[in-house]
């Protein structure tokens, strides 16, 4: 998010809101700016609808932790969005993951990344089920397909990894001017993004690509593994598609 606000300047409706204040307007947040809504739970998407967001034109790009029932509630006929999203790959998804549950779950079972792999604090195969909008139960290969399928035909993809090329890709399709100060920007948050990870690595540990903890991610993810395979090809197709044409 911080390269679309601090460096692109786009206004956001995401997960930043002001608790103090239910009005739907642009307020600043460390010189980045936000609409103040809250599109990670259902509520505040409903609540966000209800007051016309998409209507009131006050957000550039709209962030969310889900697919179809933003889009639903969100959106209609005369104010249509375009999907587009930075896929992280499953095991390092995984990983941060755990980094934040240590900050705030307390349970035994968490004290070991492994232990915690299996337990309800870790989310599995999180992507496929984002996009197929199947929070529970089992998963089949024809979630897989239609979870293909979205990336494939709705979808305009960045890849966490390639952030830069990313970018790249989102301005160019999108048509986003950036201001002299852009590329410094990015690299600053690029560099701060870097260092989180380091961090993550010092609490955690390497893991091994070899080891069994990095095969239990890894099988615990299988449909999310594919589906990063196939977001990877995508994203090298649509890098050669659209960056082409800007050259």
């Amino acid at each position: 998010q911080s390269l679309m606000t601090a460096c692109s300047r786009k206004i956001l409706a995401s997960n930043h809101w002001l608790a103090t204040d239910d009005t739907m307007r642009v307020f600043y947040d460390n010189h980045e700016q936000y609409v103040n809504v809250n599109l990670f739970t259902d509520e505040g998407i409903l609540s966000a609808a209800d007051k016309g967001l998409a209507a009131s034109k006050l957000a550039d790009v709209f962030v969310s932790n889900q697919v179809d029932f933003p889009t639903n509630k969100l959106f209609d006929e005369n104010y249509k969005g375009r999907l587009f999203t930075a896929v992280r790959h499953p095991v390092d998804r995984a990983i941060a993951m755990y980094h934040r549950i240590l900050e705030s779950v307390k349970d035994p079972v968490c004290e070991t990344l492994e232990g915690c792999l299996s337990s309800q604090y870790m989310a599995k195969n999180w992507i496929t089920r984002v996009l197929i909008s199947k929070r529970d139960g089992g998963l089949v290969q024809e979630d897989l397909n239609l979870a293909k399928e979205i990336l494939r035909t709705r979808c305009l993809i960045g890849l966490y990894e390639e952030i830069d090329l990313s970018m790249a890709l989102f301005k160019q399709y999108f048509s986003w001017t950036m201001d002299l100060s852009y590329d410094n920007c990015k690299e600053h948050i690029i560099w701060k993004e870097d260092e989180r990870a380091m961090n993550v690595t010092e609490s955690i540990g390497t893991i091994d690509g070899n080891s069994d903890v990095y095969k239990k991610i890894v099988n615990l993810n299988s449909f999310d593994m594919e589906l990063y395979l196939y977001a990877s090809e995508l994203f090298n197709e649509q890098q050669r598609r659209y960056l082409a044409q800007g050259a």
